[in-house]
């Protein structure tokens, strides 16, 4: 007996259909506003709330809807439960960059790291 229609739904790199994204008009169109007025100056969005409240969901929804319209601007997302330090996160995203990250974490303050371009 199938409990689950479809279990990719279920899968955290799962991206939904607009038909999916049901009584998040509200967060959408927030999120949407973000994404649309993405300046050259550096941007950053943090996204928080209960689990399972569909913030991934809608994030990565945008993103992918969005990257196309902008060709010389790069939009990341990282999920820090996966990066727990700043220096895990940071060598993450500077990979995605295309650079290879070596680093040495010295003290709470101060790291050490050289960064080569793949």
């Amino acid at each position: 007996m199938e409990i689950f229609k479809n279990k990719e739904v279920l899968d955290i790199e799962y991206i939904p259909t607009e038909e999916m994204l049901l009584y998040r008009a509200k967060e959408q169109d927030q999120l949407r506003r973000v994404f649309k007025n993405i300046s050259s100056v550096p941007n950053h969005l943090v996204c928080y709330g209960f689990t399972g409240t569909g913030k991934t969901c809608l994030t990565k929804f945008l993103m992918k809807k969005y990257i196309h319209q902008k060709s010389n601007e790069r939009i990341l997302y990282i999920n820090t439960c996966s990066y727990p330090t700043e220096l895990q996160a940071l060598s993450y995203v500077v990979s995605l960059l295309g650079f290879n990250v070596k680093g040495t974490n010295l003290s709470s303050h101060y790291v050490a790291a050289s960064l080569t371009r793949d």
